[in-house]
């Protein structure tokens, strides 16, 4: 399998539709120029408040994904995976909680739908569900190749943290030598309470998920 860098970015994403999109092109920005070549953001990057407020804005969000997410992964010339945004379905009151992956040229090469959507009585008083206002996705495993086809620079995992008494450092050292380009990386997607299900990723090794 390719050796390559991958990203997985945190946010502290708030009900603020432009600073989180500002924010995401930041972290975007930066985990590229320290060599990663695989970017994922997280569930709700682009919008997390009620999810009343989400709904009502699903269109201006799911605009701002898919004009903006492109446009970094091309900027970058990173696989860049938008983690989980709302989506109106065409015949449904409700949205689906959809994750994109576009490749380097900004063209998605893979979508997902969450299946599982998190209902739960927490008490008489209290209680969570997620399918009121998200439709689910179809219960079919989805998974794609990444290439990889560009030789990139090595980077020594022992060489990002700094040992005991020695000098910090700012960011990863690279490698003198190149690695060529290996086989493409078989990547299987899901979102959030997914992971309760573990039939889903049987299915998705099964079909030769590299990376989940």
């Amino acid at each position: 399998m390719t050796r390559f860098l991958a990203a997985a970015i945190q946010m502290n994403s708030q009900p603020d539709l432009a600073r989180n999109m500002d924010q995401t092109a930041d972290f975007v920005a930066r985990a590229a120029r320290e060599g990663a070549r695989f970017v994922a953001l997280p569930e709700n990057f682009a919008f997390l408040g009620s999810e009343k407020e989400k709904h009502r804005q699903t269109e201006q969000i799911a605009d701002a994904v898919q004009t903006g997410i492109p446009a970094l992964a091309r900027e970058h010339g990173v696989y860049l995976l938008a983690g989980g945004f709302p989506m109106r379905s065409p015949d449904d009151r409700r949205a689906f909680n959809r994750s994109i992956l576009f490749d380097p040229s900004g063209t998605e090469i893979a979508r997902y739908d969450k299946i599982h959507l998190f209902d739960i009585e927490l008490s008489g008083e209290e209680s969570y569900r997620e399918s009121a206002l998200v439709r689910p996705g179809r219960p079919k495993p989805v998974v794609c190749d990444i290439n990889l086809k560009e030789p990139t620079r090595a980077f020594r995992v022992d060489e990002r943290v700094p040992r005991e008494g020695s000098e910090a450092t700012s960011g990863p050292k690279a490698a003198d030598e190149r690695e060529p380009a290996g086989e493409p990386v078989c990547v299987g997607l899901s979102i959030c309470y997914d992971v309760r299900f573990p039939e889903l990723y049987r299915q998705l090794s099964g079909k030769g998920a590299d990376l989940l």
